[in-house]
């Protein structure tokens, strides 16, 4: 099976807001899903200096009897100019991610684990007249593994194992 997501979205600016309409269908481990997404994001002082973000996700995977089985996510973001040249985000994901898309589809989180209630800080330095980007990431999340203990070909008991994770990240990026 070909593994695949596939989004749409529309986005407008009204002063300081900028509103944005997402939609994304996936087949990934071999369940399909639905992500629907709205999105606000407010710019106080009508520039990136300050800002605030708030994505709404219902996301609906497709279970095994047919049914879509549904999600809601809640991520809030801050962002902030701490000098000219960093700026500073923070952001808590409130929801269970599994076989999720974020960030128009850039990243894509196509596995079975389950991950829950998501806290990260990044911390973002355009460099050469804004061309160059670098940028460190910090996320801690906790995320469910299932093991599968068969005791025959037909017969197996399932464990969930709860593990407490820190990610970090570093990109550069040229625009």
């Amino acid at each position: 099976q070909n593994e695949f997501v596939v989004q749409l979205a529309i986005e407008k600016d009204v002063n300081k807001f900028t509103f944005i309409l997402n939609n994304s269908y996936s087949e990934l481990n071999h369940q399909k899903q639905i992500q629907n997404g709205l999105s606000f994001i407010y710019f106080p002082l009508g520039n990136l200096n300050l800002y605030f973000l708030t994505n709404f996700i219902l996301h609906s995977k497709k279970s095994r009897n047919g049914n879509y089985v549904s999600n809601f996510i809640l991520e809030p973001k801050l962002g902030l100019k701490v000098t000219n040249f960093l700026w500073l985000e923070g952001f808590y994901t409130l929801g269970e991610i599994e076989n999720y898309s974020e960030l128009n589809s850039f990243v894509v989180f196509n596995t079975n684990n389950t991950i829950k209630n998501r806290i990260g800080i990044n911390l973002i330095s355009p460099l050469i007249l804004n061309k160059l980007e670098i940028s460190f990431r910090y996320q801690y999340y906790i995320q469910n593994n299932y093991r599968y203990n068969y005791t025959n070909i037909n017969t197996y008991t399932t464990n969930i194992l709860e593990q407490k994770n820190h990610k970090i990240i570093g990109g550069i990026k040229w625009t």
